[in-house]
Parts: structure tokens; C-alpha cells; sequence
């Protein structure tokens, strides 16, 4: 990774932790409610104890957070638990607007979600017929604490305070923590040069055709998500400063230069062009992904 500056990622990302919550709706049903000739205990069976469209709406808005933050951010994994992203420094405070304006949009679907909350009990109580329990529902105070949006910034580093209990202590927790910003950077542009390599690898293979095969089918989307992934690499690829991805991305950013997908479907020359230049990209990214072992070191889990 000649290409990628020295120094500290720390530097240039703020760690961020999320944490979505929602009432669970699937509860466990005794095998023995179930007629079936089968032997019980191969039977495992679970019911909905409710339907909620504005549930349902929650459930994809928590989608809709998880997606954002995976394609704004880079995954602290390499640090962290699941959950914690490393956020651009270059883009927090714009993440972060996002994030708040969409913690409040949930909050008003959670409100209307308890508005309703009786009336789907109701309802369920007269659609599960002898599978309902009400002792599966919960309290409107206990329903309401079950719902939850946590995002928190975590700073990290050797403590200071160890050197006043013993610098070799201190030494020796200042080495781990090199180690695993190490690995991080190591782990974060092989993530993103894994996307490119992906997203150029989807494109030649429906962009290119035998002599004399039918042209493949492809959706808007082939182009779509490529654009989208360049349009978020800039903040992301601030992390590590990978010089050798932002050329990269520079070049696929030029082969898409006023190309549009129904273009690619009808001009045969336009696509064949589009196809070679990215199949070169696909080479040189080949080229760029480095081959070694997986190590993920965990600062919450090293050994002393």
C-alpha cells in the first residue's frame, strides 16, 4: 500500500456507534398447538402477535439509517464491536444533521406506532384465535421503552493517566493500540477497494458479450450504484488517503462522463467502448488488492 500516506487514521475519522431498538413482534408457539403428524421436537414454530403498517415503517426506516451509514462511513470493525462505524472527519457534521433529522422522523412514527398500539391488539386478538395470549403484550410503558434510536461518538487512546502508574504499562497499551489503528487502515482500503472492484467487475461482466451473443440485460441500477459509490468515496477515502483508488475513481468518473444506461443499451459502440475501459480499471484494481491473511485485532480484546 505504497500509495496510502503514513500517519494515524484517527486523525482524520471520529468513531461513531449506532444502535437501533424496536418491539420484537415473533413470539415462540408450543409444537403442540400445531396438528402434524411430524415428531414434536422437530417442529419449531413462531407467530406474529401483531401487524403494523406503521411498524413496518419503522423496520425499513431502520434500514434506510443502516444503508446510510454504510455507504457514509467505513466499518470500525477492526476496532470496535459491530455497530461502530469511523466517520469522515470531512463529512461528520453533515452525517450527523442526517442522523438527527431522521432520529426525529422515527420518534413521530414510534408516537403514532403507541397511538395505535391498542387497535392492533385487537385486531390480532381476533385474527390468532386460540394462539392469542395477552400475556404476549406488553405494557404501553414497557412497548415505549422498547423503541430506541442511541448514536454516541467514542474517542480513543492510550490513557495518560497510566503513565503515572507504570510507562511500561503504558508502553505496552500504546503498542496495541498501534497495532490495531494498523490493521484498521489495512482492513478500511482493502473494504473499499473490495466495493470498486465489485462494482467494475458487475459492469464488465453485463457490458460485455462474446462475437455474435445478445447483448446482456442490465438495470439503471448497474450505473446508478457506481455513481452513488463515487459520490460517497471522497469523504470515505479521507480515512486512509488512498491515492491510488481516488486515480482510479477519477477514471471511472471520466468513462461515465455524460453516459447514460438507455445509451449503453442502443449505442453498441458507446457500450463496447465503456466495457474495455472499465475491464482495464478491473486489471489494475486486481492489481491493488493486497492478498494476506485476515487479522482482525480488537483494542476491547487484546490479549496483555
Amino acid at each position: 500500500m505504497d500509495d496510502v500516506p503514513r500517519g494515524t487514521i484517527m486523525d482524520r475519522c471520529i468513531c461513531l456507534s449506532v444502535e437501533l431498538h424496536r418491539l420484537g413482534t415473533r413470539r415462540h408457539v408450543a409444537s403442540t398447538q400445531v396438528q402434524t403428524d411430524a415428531d414434536s421436537d422437530m417442529i419449531h414454530v413462531s407467530k406474529e402477535i401483531l401487524e403494523s403498517e406503521t411498524l413496518n415503517a419503522i423496520k425499513r426506516l431502520d434500514g434506510e439509517i443502516r444503508d446510510y451509514v454504510n455507504r457514509k462511513t467505513v466499518p470500525g470493525m477492526a476496532l470496535f464491536r459491530s455497530g461502530v462505524y469511523l466517520v469522515p472527519v470531512a463529512t461528520m457534521e453533515i452525517i450527523d444533521a442526517w442522523l438527527e433529522k431522521t432520529r426525529e422522523q422515527r420518534e413521530r412514527l414510534v408516537d403514532r406506532f403507541m397511538g395505535e398500539y391498542t387497535i392492533s391488539i385487537n385486531a390480532a386478538r381476533s385474527r390468532l384465535g386460540s394462539l392469542y395470549d395477552e400475556n404476549d403484550y406488553p405494557s404501553m410503558h414497557k412497548v415505549r421503552a422498547a423503541f430506541g434510536m442511541e448514536t454516541k461518538y467514542i474517542g480513543f487512546s492510550t490513557p495518560d493517566n497510566l503513565k503515572t502508574i507504570s510507562s511500561a504499562l503504558y508502553r505496552r497499551e500504546e503498542a496495541k493500540m498501534a497495532a490495531a489503528v494498523s490493521s484498521a487502515t489495512e482492513r478500511i482500503v482493502d473494504t473499499l477497494r473490495g466495493e470498486a472492484a465489485d462494482l467494475v467487475g458487475e459492469i464488465v461482466e453485463r457490458l460485455s458479450s462474446k462475437p455474435g451473443e445478445k447483448p446482456k440485460v442490465f438495470r439503471d441500477s448497474l450505473i446508478g450504484n457506481i455513481r452513488d459509490w463515487l459520490d460517497n468515496l471522497p469523504g470515505r477515502n479521507s480515512i486512509t488517503g488512498d491515492i491510488g483508488l481516488g486515480g482510479l475513481a477519477a477514471k471511472i468518473e471520466s468513462l461515465l462522463d455524460g453516459v447514460d444506461p438507455q445509451a449503453l443499451r442502443d449505442d453498441d459502440r458507446m457500450r463496447a467502448e465503456v466495457a474495455a475501459g472499465f475491464s482495464e480499471i478491473e486489471t489494475k484494481l486486481s492489481n491493488m488488492i493486497a492478498v494476506r491473511p485476515t487479522r482482525k485485532v480488537n483494542i476491547d480484546n487484546l490479549d496483555s
